[in-house]
Formats: C-alpha cells, structure tokens, sequence
C-alpha cells in the first residue's frame, strides 16, 4: 500500500477513536444522570413511605379529633413534629414529581388534612426553611383547603 493510504487510514482511525471515546463520554454522563434521578425518585418514595407508616402507626397525630392517652399539650408538640416530619418528606416528592399532577393532588390532600388542626399555628410556621417553590405551593395550598375539599368530591 502506498504511504498516502495508510496515513489516510490512521487519521480516520485517529478520528473515529476520538468519536467514540466521545460518544462513551456521553453515554457516561447519561448513565450518572438516570442513577441520580433514579435515586432521588427511591430516596423520596421512601421519605413518603416513612410518612405513612408513622401515620398508620399513630393515627392520633393525623387527626386531634381521635382519642389519645397522650397528654393533651405534649400531643399538639407531636402533631407539630409530625407536620415537619411530612413536610420535608413531601417536599422530595414535590421536587422529585413536581410535573406529575397525581402526585400534587396527593399532597394537596394530605396537607388539608393537617389543615384542620393546625390552622391557628400554620401562621408561624417556618417556611423559610424548605425550597421557595415548595413552601409556595404547601402555603397556596393551605389557604385553598375548602376549594381542594370540595374539588375531591
């Protein structure tokens, strides 16, 4: 083979070597992507999940109206607790589901649902403390119970 062939042979080799060492790149960083956001979706289902469990296992920190041999002050600092506990694992699903509008109706139930019991306290409440777009929407949210309440009928 003449040299002109090969020297056009190894810079196309040179050339295709360096495409598909870039080609590997991205698909690298695709890959990191989707276990990211695979991990953020576990990491916010499981928050939600523990939510839930807490809420199953103490029913009478979800609704004051229930019976409780638990003091009546110390219950209200519980249910507080409880509402933070639910805040922060609902403002993971918030961020991680923010387009899915079963998710939002999800959370705007279960908000109205503390509602009720902490009205006269969700004023003072430290929304400072979770990501503007959250609070934005938990406080909407909030102020709009009686519109959500009958939306779900």
């Amino acid at each position: 083979m003449p040299r002109p062939s090969l020297r056009h042979i190894a810079n196309l080799s040179t050339v295709l070597t360096a495409a598909l060492a870039a080609f590997g790149l991205v698909i690298a960083v695709w890959q990191i992507r989707a276990a990211e956001s695979s991990q953020r979706e576990a990491s916010a289902r499981d928050a939600y999940k523990e939510y839930l469990k807490l809420a199953i296992e103490k029913p009478e920190l979800t609704d004051l109206q229930l019976s409780s041999a638990m003091d009546p002050a110390a219950r209200k600092v519980a249910q507080e607790n409880f509402f933070s506990f639910y805040l922060f694992s609902a403002e993971q699903i918030y961020e991680t589901y923010s387009a899915d509008p079963g998710w939002q109706r999800s959370l705007q139930t279960d908000l109205c649902g503390f509602h009720h019991d902490l009205n006269d306290r969700l004023a003072d409440w430290q929304w400072r403390q979770h990501e503007p777009a959250f609070a934005q929407f938990a406080q909407e949210t909030l102020a709009n119970c009686s519109e959500v309440a009958i939306d779900k009928n």
